[in-house]
């Protein structure tokens, strides 16, 4: 018998306020009990760091000024460093992180800092709570280098409290042409902001590739890949690393679900391809997943199950439109709910409570 899942939604409107809510609850039931990963579980406590000194004092005004201030301005010396740190700090960890939960997801960001900043403060930043995110930090936003320096020095403070994953936008090609790289130069100059993206080029030529929670859901920005038989195949992947054109790399980073086709087909993007519903069985049956966890697409409610196993989060709210944003949430016994957040008022204020939860019917699967 397959694992069982429920999605119910309810959401309570409050006038005048961004809307930040969990519309949506999906139970998880395993059939059985499975031992938990603790590979990557919190190692060190909350109020401690492996990084001391100045470099801490640096990291610590860098996130007040930006998460909690208003300050959008990083020093081009301050972004040098922070990436150097980084680099090292992600080539220690493995390209597929096995993670204990408890977890927050978020999908993607696209330099709307303004947006992760409320979710950050609404659920609350590390160290009070696990984040893990899909990828797609930059781009299309106005303010992606606060946003993934922001994330960058979370990690370095807090590096067991908070992961980042790579999407197809960390990518040389792709964040040369949607804005990354402009912003770059429009704020450090030519020299300086041609340094400065490509400093941010090698942090994300080392980020990890996928990771698995609980040893039952994997997530990856993009989705599956039909060339993916075993995890094992994972510790072949060398980084520092670009992303080619065919393989496990570029279907973890582009491959959507697709209605269009039970297996694999090429895909509408011209990279990678598309999965279908027996590509996702056939994956999860293989590889022992219940849940497939993925960003990449853009989806009205900001997330939408594709199936029985396949659930798209994307977190950047009125990307196209009036789009809603989305956070999963990932509790200890792999119990999932989803958090939505949709902007109804520019000047509105974080509101100080969350309303109860309350069932009503059945949300669109």
């Amino acid at each position: 018998l397959p694992t069982r899942w429920s999605l119910h939604a309810w959401r309570e409107q409050t006038p005048q306020e961004l809307e930040f809510s969990s519309s949506s609850s999906l139970h998880h039931r395993p059939l059985q009990e499975k031992p938990k990963s603790k590979i990557m579980g919190p190692t060190v406590p909350r109020d401690d760091t492996k990084i001391h000194g100045t470099i801490k004092v640096k990291v610590d005004t860098i996130i007040a000024s930006i998460l909690h201030g208003n300050n959008t301005a990083v020093k081009y010396e301050d972004l040098v460093e922070i990436c150097v740190r980084a680099r090292e700090l992600f080539l220690s960890e493995h390209v597929l992180l096995k993670l204990s939960p408890p977890f927050y997801v978020f999908g993607d960001i696209h330099g709307q800092l303004e947006d992760l900043k409320f979710m950050l403060n609404k659920i609350g930043a590390p160290p009070h709570h696990r984040m893990l995110f899909l990828g797609d930090y930059v781009d299309r936003g106005q303010y992606s280098i606060p946003t993934i320096i922001l994330l960058i020095a979370i990690k370095l403070r807090y590096p067991d409290q908070i992961y980042l994953l790579r999407g197809n936008h960390e990518t040389r090609l792709v964040n040369r042409r949607y804005g990354f790289f402009d912003e770059c130069l429009a704020k450090y100059g030519v020299d300086q902001g041609l340094q400065a993206w490509t400093h941010l080029q090698h942090v994300f030529n080392c980020l990890p590739l996928a990771a698995l929670v609980g040893k039952r859901i994997f997530c990856a920005h993009g989705g599956i890949s039909d060339s993916l038989i075993t995890f094992k195949q994972f510790d072949r992947i060398v980084r520092p690393a670009d992303v080619a054109d065919v393989g496990l790399m570029v279907d973890l980073l582009w491959s959507d679900p697709s209605s269009k086709t039970e297996w694999y087909q090429p895909s509408h993007r011209g990279a990678s391809s598309v999965f279908g519903s027996r590509a996702i069985s056939t994956f999860s049956q293989n590889l022992g997943v219940d849940l497939i966890v993925r960003a990449h697409q853009c989806v009205d409610e900001g997330y939408e199950m594709f199936g029985a196993k396949t659930l798209i989060i994307f977190s950047a709210p009125a990307y196209t439109d009036n789009n809603a944003a989305a956070v999963l949430k990932i509790d200890t016994d792999l119990t999932c709910q989803v958090l939505t957040y949709r902007k109804q008022d520019e000047k509105a204020k974080i509101p100080t409570t969350s309303p109860p939860p309350v069932s009503t019917s059945p949300a669109r699967p």
